[in-house]
């Protein structure tokens, strides 16, 4: 079959709204899968944690045919903690299908969703109209999705007449639009009320056994609900249809060159130009952690390329080694790539990079998101170090927004979007043979001084005055650490008070933790020329040890800035639950063009994920988090935790009474 054109389309939603059982129904429009498998195959999520949690975890791409149409279709997750794949997603794709829950309606999460779509090149797909139980209800349930749908774009967008909408069931495997409904039901009844009167009459006669003469004018041989409603309105089918009657081909290069991706290019192409934009990184092998088997994903926006080809990445040069296209399941290895065309790549490649057959295209890739979500892996075989970091350099070219550290004790410290990417990345080091285990706290806290000391101290080679402080207020003159050093003395003696400041700071005598928003003041004077100035070393540490105890010390936890963006009706459910836990409400904003409120909020982080937990179970799984790193706040008392902390470190002493009470002692835990 000649192909005439490529469309390549994205396909997003919230969790469970019908995403992957939607793309079984496409497949199952191949005779890949039957269509009593689809929407329980779950054919995109080919990692085994995906098929156990039922979420997808990654992006994928699948080819399919629709007549002369090759249709590449782009799997996207929908968690929340995933988010980055759907923003990198914009990038490669032409067409966005948009998934909605008819019942849950227009989320704060699916706003947060159509933020990283074209909106001209856009699909509305309004799923599980099977839920709206009368057809009463149907049509104001469906009209007002579309309505909130168009008022959070600012414009009429979304139309039944644009056949940009289609109303489905992806686990029944049917649905329709404006056009199959024209073809049915002819040019008086295709309006959206028509159409769905249509699907309640064959409902209720399906419902009432009538389907004899539904079943003879369709050729339907098995008179079940699924196998009749899909054969009717095919859902497959309509979704090529929609796609096609929206593509435009130049839709994606122009929003690209209006900024309104993240692939930023700062100057015009010529038509007769290559210009490659190279992706994630996948594994051929999804069970081979290697180079060798690492290859990218990569969006042909125009021109040609060929397997040998030198192209250019701000005038460095590389080399095309291998390239592949995207089947059904598989991969197949290809010379030459032409026109519009999402493939696979191998080569010395980086992420999210622009190849171009000019050597000197200037262009940027901007994220919106930054990994703020911390903890520690700890190695349980140290000779496995290595095979850690080799691992590491593969996985971090298949995610976004991660950063990785192995520190001097051979700890993993891992920067990431969420928790589920956290998961997914022990998956991934399992996988590989390797055994880790989370840190057993991951609790993040810091001393400060309370309230101000001064001192003198004097013995018979040095005079000091410390002065100690707490800084209350961010100021410009912090340090690297955080903090404020004056030192008063001479310039032989500065660089000595300076290192024992720096190496007090950084393990405070609380909790062994650093000190920060502290003020030190340090005047050591020299009473004659022949002091002992290595002693200087260790009486200086003690009188500021001395000191900052009488400061009243104290500790804070590390903050993360959360906007919990929730309807009108969850906002004193949302409160009622978060009030449980120790939190600074920052304000509360209301957006009238969505009508979802947002309440801004610094949360400790040890309560992250209880707290994502209450607000999922208050909101009913509908509030979208955006959370960001944030650093210390010094304005509520964490004292009580000084006793958890100490006991998690073996820095507790408790008194045990013996036989012999004279042998009563204090004995180190």
């Amino acid at each position: 079959m000649e192909i005439k054109k490529t469309i390549i389309t994205g396909v997003v939603a919230h969790v469970d709204h019908g995403k992957t059982t939607l793309i079984d129904s496409l497949v199952a429009t191949q005779g890949r899968i039957s269509k009593t498998l689809a929407g329980d195959l779950r054919y995109m999520d080919s990692r085994e944690d995906e098929q156990e949690r039922g979420i997808t975890l990654k992006l994928s791409a699948i080819t399919l045919l629709n007549n002369e149409v090759e249709h590449i279709i782009i799997d996207t997750p929908g968690h929340a903690d995933l988010e980055f794949l759907v923003e990198n997603n914009s990038v490669l794709s032409d067409c966005f299908l948009i998934l909605i829950d008819a019942i849950e309606g227009i989320t704060p999460r699916t706003y947060s969703l159509i933020n990283y779509i074209a909106h001209d090149s856009a699909i509305l797909v309004i799923n599980k109209i099977d839920k709206i139980e009368e057809e009463n209800d149907a049509y104001d349930t469906i009209f007002n999705v579309i309505k909130s749908a168009n008022a959070m774009i600012g414009e009429e967008l979304f139309s039944w007449e644009n056949n940009n909408v289609i109303l489905s069931c992806a686990t029944l495997c049917f649905g329709i639009n404006y056009n199959h409904a024209k073809n049915t039901l002819g040019t008086e009844r295709c309006n959206l009320k028509g159409a769905i009167k249509f699907i309640y009459i064959i409902e209720k006669k399906i419902a009432t056994e009538d389907v004899d003469g539904i079943c003879g004018k369709w050729k339907i041989k098995n008179k079940n609900r699924k196998s009749i409603l899909s054969t009717m309105m095919p859902l497959g089918d309509i979704v090529f249809d929609s796609i096609e009657s929206t593509f435009s081909k130049q839709n994606l290069m122009k929003n690209i060159m209006s900024q309104k991706t993240p692939l930023r290019i700062e100057e015009q192409i010529n038509e007769e130009d290559t210009l490659l934009f190279v992706s994630l990184a996948l594994l051929k092998d999804p069970n081979l952690y290697t180079r060798e088997n690492m290859m990218f994903i990569a969006r042909l926006f125009q021109g040609s390329v060929s397997v040998g080809d030198e192209l250019y990445n701000n005038g460095d040069r590389v080399v095309i080694e291998e390239m592949f296209l995207f089947g059904i399941g598989s991969y197949k290895k290809v010379d030459t790539v032409t026109g519009s065309k999402l493939i696979c790549v191998r080569g010395k490649l980086k992420k999210n990079t622009l190849l171009c057959s000019k050597s000197n295209i200037s262009y940027k890739y901007l994220e919106k998101h930054t990994p703020f979500y911390k903890t520690k892996l700890i190695l349980k075989d140290e000779n496995m170090l290595n095979n850690l970091k080799s691992l590491l350099r593969i996985i971090i070219n298949t995610e976004q927004c991660l950063k990785l550290k192995v520190n001097k004790f051979n700890e993993l410290e891992v920067l990431a979007s969420g928790k589920v990417q956290v998961e997914k990345l022990l998956i991934d080091i399992k996988n590989s043979k390797i055994e880790v285990s989370k840190a057993e706290s991951d609790l993040i806290f810091c001393e400060y001084a309370k309230r101000e000391c001064f001192e003198e101290f004097e013995d018979e080679d040095f005079k000091m005055k410390i002065k100690i402080d707490g800084i209350f207020d961010k100021s410009p003159e912090l340090n690297s650490n955080g903090n404020i050093f004056n030192i008063k003395s001479t310039e032989n003696l500065s660089g000595t008070i300076e290192s024992v400041l720096n190496i007090f700071v950084s393990c405070g005598p609380v909790i062994r933790e650093s000190i920060k928003q502290t003020y030190f003041e340090v005047d050591v004077v020299e009473k004659h020329e022949d002091v002992d100035k290595d002693n200087l070393f260790r009486l200086l540490k003690n009188n500021i040890k001395e000191t900052y105890l009488k400061t009243w010390p104290s500790i804070t936890a590390y903050f993360y800035r959360c906007g919990i963006s929730i309807g009108k009706q969850y906002v004193g459910r949302i409160y009622n639950g978060i009030n449980r836990f120790r939190y600074i409400l920052i304000n509360e904003e209301y957006d009238a063009s969505t009508a979802f409120y947002t309440i801004n909020t610094f949360i400790p982080h040890f309560i992250y994920e209880d707290f994502l937990e209450v607000i999922g179970i208050r909101s009913r799984g509908t509030a979208y988090i955006k959370t960001i790193e944030h650093g210390f706040i010094f304005k509520l008392d964490f004292s009580d935790f000084v006793h958890q902390i100490k006991e998690s470190k073996g820095l507790l002493t408790s008194e045990k009474i013996v036989d012999n009470p004279e042998k009563q002692r204090t004995l180190k835990r």
